[in-house]
């Protein structure tokens, strides 16, 4: 156990149970915790698992459907640039129906895969890192969970996209900023 003179003794007794209770011989490898515990085990990377047909062809032509439009809309040195986000660019992104990639199709959503899913951020990464971090940030922060609770599809509306840019009034920003301190601006 790593010393530490700031622990008091309840916390010593804590961490004595934790490394006690740390699993030495494991039922099923981890390859997470073997990387952490200095035991990098490559060959349970590979075979690497492939992607249903299916699924692989709808995820191709949604990829391709995407990186054709980010292509001809999205001017990701314009946007790094001037550090805003066109509201043309938000638009298109949820006319596409790219806030709902994840979302099931009974809600309004997409229903594509977490494969398709990935493949789609990097689509549009390849475009614009601004962009592509909205996006995933939309996705990613809650938005699945208060479906199981009220099935409307807020998440298909623009100004959601943006909802974690609100004054603390309630109020909608004028700008929406990139971060705290940052001082650059999102459209």
């Amino acid at each position: 156990m790593i010393e530490n003179k700031n622990r008091n003794q309840e916390e010593d007794k804590s961490i004595a149970v934790a490394e006690e209770s740390r699993e030495a011989s494991w039922k099923s490898k981890s390859f997470m915790a073997s990387m952490f515990m200095g035991d990098l085990d490559v060959s349970m990377c590979f075979p690497f698992p492939e992607q249903e047909p299916s699924d692989k062809a709808l995820g191709d032509e949604w990829v391709e459907k995407v990186d054709q439009w980010c292509a001809e809309n999205v001017d990701g040195e314009e946007i790094d640039r001037s550090g805003e986000i066109p509201a043309a660019v938000l638009r298109g992104l949820a006319e596409l129906g790219l806030f709902g990639i994840k979302i099931p199709t009974k809600y309004g959503g997409l229903g594509l895969s977490q494969t398709n899913y990935m493949r789609i951020l990097t689509a549009v990464a390849r475009h614009c890192g601004s962009t592509v971090a909205t996006l995933s940030a939309h996705q990613s922060i809650g938005v699945p969970q208060p479906l199981k609770r009220r099935p409307a599809p807020q998440w298909r509306r623009i100004s959601a996209a943006a909802g974690f840019a609100r004054r603390p009034s309630g109020r909608r920003c004028g700008r929406r900023r990139r971060g705290a301190g940052h001082g650059r601006k999102l459209a």
